[in-house]
Order: C-alpha cells, then structure tokens, then sequence
C-alpha cells in the first residue's frame, strides 16, 4: 500500500449532477513528503461561468492505494460520488509494461508537461493518459464555458493554468519522485574535481549508483568529456576526477539498470560557484535551470564563518559574549579589555552614550584616558536611569550627580587638555541603546557598560552613515535644554 497525493479538477453540472474530470494528477508520496495530518482541500467557484449551471471545483486528499497507480489511476479518480470522464480514443504513454517518462521541473524535454505537474525539484517518472479525441474539451466549447475563469482558478488554487495548457485538459497523469531528493555539487579547489552530495529521501534505500559528468562543448573545445564515478551502497559522498575545473557541465545519476534518478543540465561555475543559466521556453518565458547556489560554502561554510567570526572579532566589527554564568568574571574583564580598545581609537573625539552611566564607569573607563591629549569627551546619561542606579545603591539621585560632578572637575582642572563634559537626557525612554563614537568610527554596545559582559551580548561596528547620523543626533540632545542638561 502506498500514499498518493490525489489531485483532480472538476467541472460540476448542478442541473444534471454529474462531476466531470477536468484534469487529474496522482503522486506517489515517500515518507518526508506526506503531510503530518490528514491533507484535504477542496476550494469551489460557484456559478464561475455565471449561468446558474456550472461549478468548478479543486479536490486534494493524501489517501492510501494498494493498487499500482501507474498501470491503472482510472478506478481511483472518484469523490464521494463517481467522476464522469469524457473520452474518446483513450491511449497511454508510454505504453503498459513500460517504465515512465523522465521530467524534472523546469526542463522542458517535454513541451508544457513541467507546467502542470506539481513543484518539483526531483526527477519526477510520468504515466500519462490522454484522448486523441479531445471530448472533454470540445464539452466545454459546447456549453460556452469560459476557460479563461478556468485558468484563473486552477491558478490561484494549485499554481497552474489550465487555460493557458488546454491540451491538458481531460488528462491523467501519475508521477512517482525519484528516492534522491537533491544533489549538492561544488567545484574542489586546487583539485580539477567535483564534490557531489547525495541527498537521499526517508525511506529510500541507498543503493548503488553512478554519477556521470559531461563537460559541455565551450568555446575551442570541439568534443564533450564525460566523467563517471560510482557512489556505492550506503554512501553519500563521492569526488568525481575530471581532467580540468569544471566550467559548464551535465550530471546524470542512474541506478544499475541504468533508471535516471537525478539529472541538472547546463550547470555553471564562477570560480567554486554554480551560477544558474537562464533558458528560454518555447512560449517565450524565461527559467532558472540551476536555480540553487551551491559551492564551497556547503562544505566549507562553517570553517569560512569561523574565520570570518575571528577576524571581525580582531577588527572589533562584531564582538560576541555568551553570557555563560560560570565565566562571568573572564567574560567581563574581555568586555572591558574590548571597550577600552574602542575608547583608545579616539583621537580627538569621543562620544559615550549610556542612560546608567556614573561613577563607577568613569573610574573604570575614563580614568585610563587621562593620559591621551586634546580628546574632547562627551558623555550622555539618563536622569531616569540615574535615579534607577541611586535607588540600587541606597541613595539620593543627588548623591549620583553630586559624585559625576565632583570626578569630572578634578578630572578636568588635572587633564586641561583633555576634558569631559556629560549630559543627561530628561524623560523617559529617550536614550535606550549604548553608543561609543569617536570621530571616525562607531559601536553599537548591547548592554550598558555598567553589566557589559554579564550576560549575552555584543559590540556591532555602525556604518559610516549611521556613525555620521548618531553623531549629529546626539549633539543636538546636548546643544537642546528641552532635551538634556549639562551636569558640571
């Protein structure tokens, strides 16, 4: 017994009662494929043709089968009552005995098939069945039903226009995917080779194959080299050896009997990168052939991402602490160590902005800047938060302002060339997140430098733009006593 997601598209006569069949298509489902629960759709246009006489109906239901779909669908296109199927000289192809036809969405081997089966990025088997005579399309014409509002309908409801395929209508079509799901390719470096990557679906058996690499015809190049590599029971992995990189290929994978499990044409690499080759259809549209992006990064990925972690880290652009309880002590010494990294970039300017700045954070950040000539330094707190850091310390909000006043004097009349002035912004929720701007660069600080390293957070590089609109905007909180108000 096998699950089949059943699709079948009816016309309704309310006068006569009887459904007839549209267009029908029964996939053979493997495990990853079927939806969790019981799948059922049936969306319905009512009088679409508008003459009180015609419904058009969607029907979609994952049933069980024990039969095999393939050799006969023709008792399973049924609902709760039988569909009429309008047929004349009814063939198969291919014929009985023999296996389906191979198609993968968005090869167009056969001319508007792709366009009516369901989505697909695996190589898809087909049974059709078809009337030569075309009754049921002639029935429409017959009764003046308009097959544009058809179209319209099979589009938004399933994603394919029937109108715009109507030599479809009246067919059945069974497809059965391939037990490969995808197939991940890069280009090795330093090597002339190719990685692939099987992706088998659940439930497959991953039996013996073979991977054959075509290199197209480019350029001077007058013949095609083909390269095969067998992938054996049980394995995923497997390195094809060609005799150059790989440019502009074909890959074919096929079982023993030589079934065609997996196929992608006209692959493309840039460097290590597939890069997706556009193709013009016979009605004019154009499709993505290769339409994923694959290369070193699938294999590579994390030991790149590492690297890159590493060296934004050393550039202090992205700096990220993990909060871990049981190195809070190391995680806020590194904290500390990387923010005193930042204030030592200034030259001339620097810009603290953080609403529970106060004494404490002076002694711990400012103090190691005394040294440093001709810094003008501003620092931006909140009267909000202040209060907030008074009342965890038993204290007046006045206590924290009298004590900022008192560092920053001595801390002025001791450094004359290096002086601090510190503002504090009034209301609620004005200043939120932690800023440190000199005057070329900028950090966004995701916690304020009081609990920096404490718990999970980071330091962002900004932008040369956002460093120029922080820059402007905070001078003008300063220059605005509706905003702030200088405390010394």
């Amino acid at each position: 017994m096998s699950i089949y997601r059943r699709t079948i598209i009816t016309l309704d006569d309310t006068q006569t009662k009887i459904d007839y069949m549209l267009f029908c298509v029964f996939e053979r489902l493997w495990p990853d494929m079927i939806s969790p629960n019981s799948y059922h759709k049936h969306p319905k246009g009512k009088n679409f043709n508008n003459d009180n006489r015609f419904d058009i109906c969607v029907h979609v239901d994952e049933i069980n089968i024990e039969d095999n779909v393939e050799e006969n669908p023709l008792p399973h296109v049924t609902l709760m009552g039988p569909v009429q199927m309008l047929w004349g000289d009814m063939r198969r192809d291919p014929d009985f005995g023999n296996q389906g036809f191979i198609i993968k969405k968005g090869h167009y081997d056969i001319d508007s098939v792709a366009d009516m089966l369901p989505e697909s990025k695996s190589v898809q088997q087909i049974w059709a069945w078809f009337d030569l005579q075309r009754k049921m399309y002639n029935y429409l014409g017959n009764h003046d039903i308009n097959l544009d509002k058809i179209g319209s309908f099979t589009q938004k409801h399933l994603g394919i226009n029937l109108a715009e395929n109507p030599l479809h209508i009246g067919c059945i079509y069974v497809v059965e995917y391939s037990p490969i799901k995808a197939v991940h390719i890069e280009a090795v470096p330093m090597i002339p080779a190719l990685r692939c990557e099987i992706d088998w679906r659940y439930g497959a058996v991953k039996e013996n194959v073979h991977i054959k690499v075509t290199e197209k015809v480019i350029g001077k190049q007058s013949i095609s080299n083909e390269f095969i590599q067998e992938v054996k029971t049980g394995e995923t992995f497997v390195l094809v050896k060609m005799s150059d990189t790989p440019k502009q290929i074909d890959i074919d994978i096929e079982n023993a009997t030589g079934e065609i499990y997996y196929f992608l044409r006209n692959v493309a690499f840039i460097g290590a990168i597939i890069s997706p080759i556009s193709k013009t259809t016979k009605k004019g549209k154009n499709s993505l052939i290769a339409t994923e992006v694959v290369g070193l990064e699938h294999y590579l990925r994390p030991a790149i991402l590492k690297k890159e972690a590493k060296d934004k880290r050393a550039r202090m652009e992205f700096v990220y602490f993990d909060g871990d309880p049981n190195k809070k002590l190391e995680n806020k010494k590194v904290a500390m160590d990387c923010v005193k990294e930042l204030l030592g970039r200034a030259k001339n300017q620097l810009i603290i902005a953080d609403p529970y700045f106060a004494l404490d954070q002076f002694i711990e950040y400012i103090v190691s800047l005394a040294n440093k000539e001709d810094i003008k330094i501003i620092i931006v707190n909140c009267k909000e938060q202040l209060e907030t850091v008074a009342h965890g310390k038993n204290k007046s909000f006045q206590d924290i302002e009298n004590e900022i006043k008192a560092f920053v004097t001595e801390y002025n009349e001791k450094s004359s060339r290096n002086q601090i002035s510190v503002y504090s912004t009034i209301g609620q929720g004005r200043l939120h997140d932690r800023f440190i701007l000199t005057e070329n660069e900028g950090w966004l600080i995701g916690s304020s430098l009081s609990e920096f390293g404490n718990r999970a957070c980071c330091i962002i590089k900004l932008s040369d733009s956002a460093h120029m609109e922080l820059n402007l905007l905070i001078r003008s909180w300063c220059e605005d006593r509706n905003i702030s108000y200088k405390i010394n």
